[in-house]
């Protein structure tokens, strides 16, 4: 008794300075409007799309805000180990393939997949129903993230971690999320081979974007290369979105 007594006295001030280095570095950037954005960004886009209701069109099943609170509740695990096990800033390498790689796999593919396979694992609906209950545990999870992220792996912030980064992960997100859905109808539909072959490799270009992105922006080259992909990623967020009006049904998110 005495030793799980003592593991719980270790854990707690840990998971107490995590909250204390967390909550000091946001403090220091509060008095910035773009970090007060950084921050609200994401609960913000939970909430507008919750709040998208009609006939034609719904974003969440009716008890989402468990499954964004949950997200939110993974993300603070994960940063937090993150917190004790990595270093405290990006150790970024010279070259553009290991920084694609570094990018790709921490700030997206690692999160991501987690998310996916904590929603596959728990719930025991049906892969289709899952795929629809995604958005709101991805939001909550980069809710935390994205600003975790941004103020405590840089050791100065700029306009793109600040604003560009976290639109650019929404818009990167929102459009998965709406890939990943068609894909799971044209699987119910027995689509063609051809169109889910084209939807896994949009997910695939998608995805890579806000990793080049950030490249691009910590090497400071090729801008107008930048502005392009930002517009290209900003569109399909937008394309994406209609094409989900008209595809979705309402009744399919219960």
């Amino acid at each position: 008794m005495s030793s799980v007594k003592q593991k719980k006295h270790v854990k707690a001030p840990c998971i107490v300075l995590f909250f204390v280095i967390f909550y000091e570095k946001i403090a220091l950037q509060i008095g910035d409007f773009m970090s007060v954005f950084l921050i609200v960004f994401f609960p913000l886009m939970y909430f507008f799309l919750k709040s998208l209701k009609s006939t034609k069109i719904k974003f969440f099943y009716d008890n989402s805000l468990k499954s964004f609170l949950l997200g939110i509740f993974i993300s603070f695990l994960y940063c937090f180990i993150d917190l004790i096990f990595t270093s405290s800033y990006k150790q970024i390498p010279d070259n553009f393939i290991n920084n694609l790689i570094y990018f790709y796999l921490f700030d997206f593919f690692i999160p991501f997949a987690l998310c996916f396979l904590l929603v596959v694992i728990a719930s025991r609906k049906s892969f289709y129903h899952k795929v629809l209950t995604l958005l709101p545990y991805f939001l909550g999870f980069f809710t935390i993230f994205i600003p975790y992220d941004c103020l405590l792996k840089y050791e100065t912030t700029d306009m793109f971690l600040l604003f560009v980064k976290p639109t650019v992960f929404f818009a990167m997100i929102f459009s998965l999320w709406i890939l990943i859905y068609l894909f799971s109808q044209s699987v119910k539909n027995r689509s063609s081979v051809g169109i889910k072959i084209l939807l896994i490799f949009l997910m695939i270009l998608i995805s890579v974007v806000p990793a080049v992105l950030e490249i691009l922006n910590f090497l400071k080259i090729l801008f107008i290369l930048k502005l392009a992909l930002m517009i290209l990623i900003y569109f399909a967020a937008i394309l994406l979105f209609f094409i989900f009006v008209s595809k979705s049904k309402p009744e399919e998110i219960i």
